[in-house]
């Protein structure tokens, strides 16, 4: 029965499973969450036994049908059940399959099938292996390839589909993401939390994950990068066993004759050059030996066998084409994203990391002459680093929660503090506008009217962009808020999860966990610098502002604007159309004849009775700029949406803010 996605829940949910269903092999991981402990009471992830004693299963698939039902069989069991047929089982039809796992839009409805029930039973072992499962006290993530640019965001969710028909409670956190980690950023988790790896996350890490089906390079450097950069090929490891059996069946006929007439035998076949392959590389013996026995592979209908030696040196000719592939991948990733980036160590990971010429293409393409890094089994690498992963995603969404229900970061004086600062700027810009009227009054090459002055002085304040004004100040009390309130809270919070930016106090019995600490250094790359975040735009609620916030308030101080714009000669004027222009003193003057001539504002005025306004104006400035302060800041606050879309905006944009901020600390799994 298809389940739906399992939105994580605190009290409900006590266990993460972290399943890489590989190309060539599968491995678990199990992983308490431990949603309120702080680090250090974090316990370590457990891989899982899907079989007693083994913990990486080959991803293989036997069908057993009697015509009636389906059996079906696993991994090693797999194997074992399909060597040990009996001649005389004739009533039953077997369907082996090896190498299913790919794209979900490459899938037939076969290859679903076959996807859908591998999951399926995996799960179901799984189940079976761990008795403190219950349905409903875990979550799952599981692992996909991490070229991007192949298995695209429509392809995750096609293949987390076929997880959920198998019926994995797959994760999904709203909003966020699902049950999916690119199998790079499990790898690079696993390469941070080793602490010979603590410096070459600064200085550059090169991370291989050499599987099956891909190969995924990974690079990352805290001090050239902001995220891990991926990329890779499709030239796995799968392929030396095509190659090799393809050799094979040329210098073999009747081995060639099989393949091609016996069901499934082309499966055992890869089968048993993949065994020979592993032996040959782990061990570095002188000669990869295959052994194949033809009775068994075809359940009788075939006899004898074929024992088969190779050289390394053969083994070599005969896979130089796929090595010059290795090569140039390597070499692409290089010219593409790497340059002259420094490398400071090679992670190696996934279980054909074992052969050596990756090794040594590895040196000789990226010019690298140190350790290579590799667990003691990479093939677990993957799972117990999804496992890691999902913990530390599941723990992040709920320390997300908290913040964003967090009261005493909302509790704030922004609003005033919007209010002051921008009728501050308001008044600054009306005031050099109206000024420069004057100024440009004044020195005007012909008589002017001060109806000509009233109309510039119109037209210049239409030019004062009060929404700007407004929503820059927002921005900029927004950055000091979150650099005063938001982010040392964020911080505080954050390092009781993570309490070290880089990776610390790593544990010397190579069991390693999440150790993530927000120190100044590492804070600037795993959360955004507040202040250069805000000043270039960063808050989309800054622009919002302006419709939301600024229209109620212009429209408020219109009248306001309209009145000082309308009755500029008010500031000279006692009443009526007498202008208060210090008449005693222009008599002193012996301008007799100048109040009759300003007794309307079409009279053209001359250089020294312009020049007499203007005078006029600055002494007058100071006590006009208060007037035109108090009245807009009175008329922002006795509107009645203003502070209430202040606030909104404000608290949308805080939202905001944290939530990219988490994403960030999310260990740079997206």
């Amino acid at each position: 029965m298809t389940m739906n996605y399992i939105q994580p829940n605190e009290k409900a949910h006590e266990y993460v499973i972290g399943i890489d269903f590989g190309h060539g092999e599968t491995s678990a991981d199990i992983c308490n969450i431990q949603w309120n402990e702080s680090y250090n009471k974090l316990s370590q992830p457990e891989s899982i036994e899907i079989f007693n004693g083994i913990n990486a299963i080959k991803s293989i698939l036997l069908i057993e049908n009697d015509g009636k039902s389906e059996i079906h069989y696993i991994g090693q069991q797999a194997t074992s059940r399909y060597s040990s047929r009996k001649n005389n089982s004739t009533s039953k039809s077997y369907y082996y399959y090896s190498y299913f796992k790919k794209t979900p839009s490459e899938m037939s409805e076969e290859d679903r099938k076959v996807m859908r029930i591998f999951m399926g039973e995996v799960y179901r072992q799984i189940r079976l292996q761990r008795s403190e499962l219950t349905d409903d006290n875990h979550v799952v993530y599981i692992a996909c390839p991490s070229n991007a640019d192949i298995w695209t965001e429509n392809e995750l969710m096609a293949y987390a589909n076929i997880a959920l028909e198998a019926g994995i409670p797959l994760a999904k956190i709203e909003g966020q993401s699902i049950g999916i980690i690119r199998e790079s950023r499990a790898a690079f988790l696993k390469a941070r939390n080793n602490p010979n790896s603590k410096s070459s996350v600064k200085e550059g890490l090169l991370l291989i994950d050499f599987g099956s089906s891909t190969v995924d390079l990974t690079y990352y450097s805290s001090m050239n990068t902001d995220r891990p950069i991926d990329d890779g090929a499709q030239c796995g490891a799968s392929n030396v066993e095509i190659i090799v059996a393809n050799y094979l069946r040329n210098n073999n006929l009747s081995l060639d004759e099989t393949v091609k007439t016996i069901c499934s035998a082309e499966t055992a076949l890869l089968l048993a050059v993949r065994e020979a392959k592993e032996k040959f590389y782990t061990y570095e013996g002188q000669d990869m030996e295959i052994s194949i026995s033809l009775s068994k592979i075809t359940n009788g209908a075939v006899m004898g066998g074929i024992e088969q030696y190779y050289s390394n040196e053969e083994i070599t000719t005969v896979l130089s084409g796929y090595i010059e592939r290795i090569r140039s991948c390597f070499e692409k990733y290089k010219k593409m994203h790497l340059q002259n980036m420094p490398i400071k160590l090679i992670f190696m990971t996934g279980g054909a990391s074992r052969m050596k010429f990756v090794q040594n293409i590895a040196r000789e393409v990226f010019n690298y002459n140190g350790i290579f890094y590799q667990e003691n089994n990479p093939s677990l690498t993957i799972s117990n680093g999804i496992a890691l992963a999902g913990r530390a995603d599941l723990r992040s969404s709920a320390l997300l929660e908290k913040l964003l229900n967090d009261s005493s970061i909302q509790n704030t004086k922004i609003v005033s503090k919007v209010i002051e600062s921008s009728v501050d700027k308001m008044t600054a810009r009306v005031i050099e506008a109206i000024g420069t009227q004057y100024f440009k009054f004044s020195n005007s090459s012909d008589d002017k009217t001060i109806e000509n002055l009233e109309s510039n002085i119109s037209n210049s304040l239409g030019d004062v962009d009060f929404s700007t004004t407004l929503s820059l100040q927002f921005a900029d009390n927004l950055r000091d808020e979150v650099n005063n309130n938001i982010l040392p809270e964020l911080n505080k919070i954050i390092g009781n999860y993570f309490p070290d930016g880089s990776i610390e106090n790593i544990s010397s019995n190579r069991r390693f966990s999440v150790n993530l600490h927000i120190d100044n250094d590492a804070f600037a790359k795993v959360v955004s610098d507040s202040a250069d975040s805000v000043s270039e735009g960063f808050f989309e609620g800054s622009a919002k502002i302006v419709g939301t916030v600024v229209g109620a308030a212009v429209a408020a101080t219109a009248a306001v604007i309209a009145k000082i714009i309308g009755g500029v000669h008010d500031l000279f004027c006692k009443g009526g159309n007498e202008w208060d222009v210090d008449g005693e003193q222009i008599f002193t003057d012996g301008c007799s004849e100048l109040v009759p001539s300003w007794r309307d504002k079409t009279t053209k005025l001359n250089k020294d009775k312009r020049d007499k306004v203007l005078q006029k104006f600055n002494e007058n400035k100071p006590s006009y700029e208060s007037d035109i302060k108090n009245k807009l800041e009175s008329a922002m606050n006795l509107n009645p949406g203003l502070k209430s879309d202040i606030n909104i905006a404000f608290a949308e944009e805080t939202k905001r803010y944290i939530k990219e901020q988490i994403s960030k600390v999310r260990l740079m799994l997206n």
